[in-house]
């Protein structure tokens, strides 16, 4: 039996959600719902890994358990020394509502703005290591 592409496609989206619901927006999880903006709340949660040096999102949370979590209003708190600005760029990506996340046009701005506004001092320092 030959499986269509469109089909395959939709199994491969199942399993994603599926495997990895801490990086998976809740319309992925609740509908295999994926765009863009499901893409952005992966972000928002990439951006969390890296603020905490690799901490698995949701620590002490069963996988089972993420979708009512978040379902309750639930996100993950700002990492210790993360600054503002970005764990405000992280709950914005975190947006129940697919259309409130901001687009990654938007996040690009927003973080180059971030990235000017450091001391020039302090840029250099972080370009050399």
């Amino acid at each position: 039996m030959d499986i269509s592409p469109s089909r395959k496609a939709r199994f491969l989206l199942d399993l994603v959600a599926h495997r990895s619901p801490p990086w998976t927006a809740p319309e992925g999880l609740a509908y295999n719902r994926f765009t863009t903006k499901s893409d952005v709340w992966a972000f928002g949660i990439l951006l969390w890994e890296i603020a905490t040096y690799g901490m698995s999102p949701y620590p002490g949370v069963e996988l089972t358990d993420v979708y009512q979590l978040l379902e309750s209003g639930y996100r993950m708190e700002c990492p210790p020394g993360c600054p503002v600005r970005i764990y405000e760029l992280m709950r914005q990506c975190w947006n129940w509502t697919p259309a409130d996340r901001p687009t990654f046009l938007e996040i690009h701005y927003n973080m180059e703005n971030m990235f000017q506004s450091l001391p020039l001092q302090r840029v250099r320092r972080t370009a050399i290591i």
